[in-house]
């Protein structure tokens, strides 16, 4: 497994309240998209005191998200902090294509969930196993990422879950392992699941 490098600089982002970026979503940022799966460009100056950019990859290439700051780069994936919501980027003039390119299934069911949205995105992104899982049970993928974030899970384990049966998820998550759970939580449907990740 990489060793990630520290976060503070993506943490500065956050740090500069959301609510600001949030309150200025209509504003037109400084956003940069290419076609045939390049990735999209965040300028942060253009609405922050933060001369920050942040590079977000397409889809086909597999999403992962990197900070540009004083000529230094911060690589992230997997459960490192995303930078802003899935939902800031959707107000953003020319990320549009971007975010169709994602397949349709997965933004559907994406947009249920309030946390862990880049997490689910890098994986569903990279490996075949979760986006399986995601696509065909969205609310058990949300459950079990969240959980494993909890207990700070490597990477490889949750791959490793992810091809297993789904009792051994089901097990995972602290879930009675029944088909009459498993079925109860495939029928569960919300407009979108709250912030809180604890049960």
């Amino acid at each position: 497994m990489d060793n990630y490098p520290d976060i503070g600089g993506n943490k500065a982002i956050v740090s500069k309240d959301l609510n600001h970026l949030k309150s200025h979503s209509n504003r037109n940022m400084s956003a940069k998209i290419n076609t045939q799966d390049l990735p999209i460009v965040l300028d942060f100056s253009t609405i922050l005191d933060y001369a920050g950019t942040l590079t977000i990859e397409h889809w086909n290439t597999g999403i992962t998200w990197q900070l540009e700051n004083d000529g230094t780069t911060q690589k992230f994936k997997y459960f490192d902090q995303e930078s802003v919501p899935l939902t800031f980027i959707l107000y953003q003039e020319n990320c549009m294509e971007w975010y169709l390119d994602i397949p349709e299934e997965v933004r559907v069911n994406l947009a249920a969930f309030a946390t862990n949205e880049f997490a689910i995105l890098y994986f569903v992104s990279h490996y075949n196993y979760a986006y399986q899982l995601f696509v065909s049970q969205p609310t058990l993928f949300w459950i079990m990422v969240s959980i494993a974030k909890e207990k700070n899970l490597p990477e490889i384990d949750l791959l490793a879950l992810l091809a297993r049966p789904r009792k051994e998820i089901l097990y995972f998550c602290d879930l009675p392992t029944t088909k009459s759970a498993f079925n109860l939580i495939s029928k569960l449907r919300f407009s979108r699941f709250p912030l809180c990740q604890n049960s």
